[in-house]
């Protein structure tokens, strides 16, 4: 709805069921181990520095709770308090298929589409608005997410490509009598919950959570500004460590915030 935004679209099919992606939306400890540590493993090995900053800090405490656009995901890092907007704010799981994430001016939607029991269409929706907001955009480009590089194998020296990884490996449905779930999963566990729930619903003839039937006004989100403690360097590495590493107007977007191509990028 803004008018003073910008915006690009990333897409990608995944051999999946969309429910273990978004499964991972509310599993913020994946942060610190997968990105972090796994991430900052696979740049030793290709020669590209020291670890990511931001997403190596150690989650202290985490919260879900349902609210009437799904479930809201809070955090609380090494070194933060409850009055950091990571714990104060959040960000939205939009029920039943959307993640919202961002911080300072970029928000990206990440909308999962089944195309059937086991494949996912995947859409990456970005919106750049700085303070003051954006000069108008003359088209909104849209784009493919590779998931393989030129050898076969599948991406992963990005945070979007080692998520990609993640989801895929579990197999076209994941195989949850395997599992063990512990406290970590607690957000895992709602999730399904609140699947079988709002199922139940519309079992009954009522409408699911989140669902609009007549014209509204925007609905503002919730969503931090300040993510992680550090706005702006979680907004330069979200450009360069997720899809939008692929947008063509990737450039553009460091000019359009007035950031600096930050120093740990080789």
């Amino acid at each position: 709805m803004w008018e003073d935004a910008w915006r690009d679209i990333g897409h990608a099919e995944l051999p999946c069921n969309f429910v273990q992606i978004m499964e991972n939306s509310v599993d913020p400890y994946h942060v610190e181990w997968l990105h972090g540590r796994y991430g900052s493993f696979l740049r030793e090995l290709d020669g590209r520095g020291g670890p990511l900053p931001v997403v190596t800090k150690k989650h202290v405490k985490v919260a879900f709770e349902v609210f009437e656009h799904g479930i809201l995901k809070r955090r609380v890092l090494e070194g933060h308090t409850e009055e950091d907007e990571d714990w104060k704010v959040g960000h939205p799981l939009v029920f039943p298929h959307m993640l919202r994430v961002g911080a300072a001016g970029l928000a990206t939607f990440q909308i999962r589409v089944p195309i059937d029991d086991e494949n996912t269409w995947h859409v990456w929706y970005q919106t750049y608005r700085p303070e003051g907001g954006a000069p108008p955009q003359e088209s909104v480009p849209v784009y493919e997410v590779p998931l393989r590089d030129e050898k076969g194998e599948y991406l992963r020296d990005y945070v979007d490509g080692q998520d990609i990884v993640a989801w895929i490996t579990q197999g076209r449905v994941s195989d949850r009598t395997q599992e063990h779930l512990g406290k970590s999963d607690l957000g895992v566990i709602l999730l399904r919950k609140l699947y079988a729930e709002q199922m139940d619903r519309v079992a009954s003839g009522l409408d699911p959570l989140c669902t609009y039937r007549e014209p509204h006004d925007v609905i503002d989100l919730p969503m931090e500004k300040d993510k992680f403690g550090s706005a702006v360097e979680f907004r330069q590495l979200w450009t360069r460590e997720s899809s939008i590493r692929y947008s063509p107007i990737k450039d553009e977007i460091f000019e359009l915030f007035g950031d600096p191509v930050p120093a740990w990028v080789s």
